[in-house]
């Protein structure tokens, strides 16, 4: 009996120090995910203007299937915006382009903030030679060789 007492003792130790381990894995969890929460709503508060946080709000609704946040047809929203339009580029430019950048190009300032393809146009710095041009070898030369092979 004394065994079968010792033996269960050591299961429920075993299983109180399992229950110990999850509970503090939970603790943990649940530390991490407030302050997970605690960041993004501190984010909202001061990167969202309120007004812009409220039209969201209204409108977002939980979607279970995906597990995330949806809006449902924002177009039938008049206050939220669904896109910006693209700035109209200056007469014969291929991008919006400022008046200062304008006169910089046209005094042929060579700053690559001022190319409108945002290509940089680096003249080329060509190599040194290393090798020489072939002459060929003089047939007198080419015979005292073939002489010199066939006697060794």
């Amino acid at each position: 009996m004394w065994e079968k007492l010792q033996t269960a003792n050591r299961e429920l130790a075993g299983i109180n120090d399992d229950f110990d381990r999850e509970r503090n894995d939970m603790y943990d969890t649940i530390y991490e995910l407030t302050n997970q929460l605690k960041l993004k709503n501190m984010i909202i508060e001061y990167m969202i203007p309120s007004e812009e946080f409220r039209k969201y709000e209204k409108i977002a609704e939980w979607d279970e299937e995906i597990g995330d946040w949806t809006i449902k047809n924002p177009t039938n929203y008049k206050d939220i915006k669904t896109g910006s339009k693209r700035p109209q580029s200056a007469v014969g430019m291929k991008r919006p382009t400022s008046e200062y950048s304008r006169i910089a190009k046209g005094l042929g300032d060579l700053n690559p903030r001022y190319k409108f393809d945002n290509i940089l146009q680096l003249d080329l710095d060509m190599p040194e030679r290393t090798t020489e041009d072939y002459e060929g070898i003089p047939s007198a030369k080419v015979q005292q060789a073939i002489q010199a092979i066939l006697n060794d």
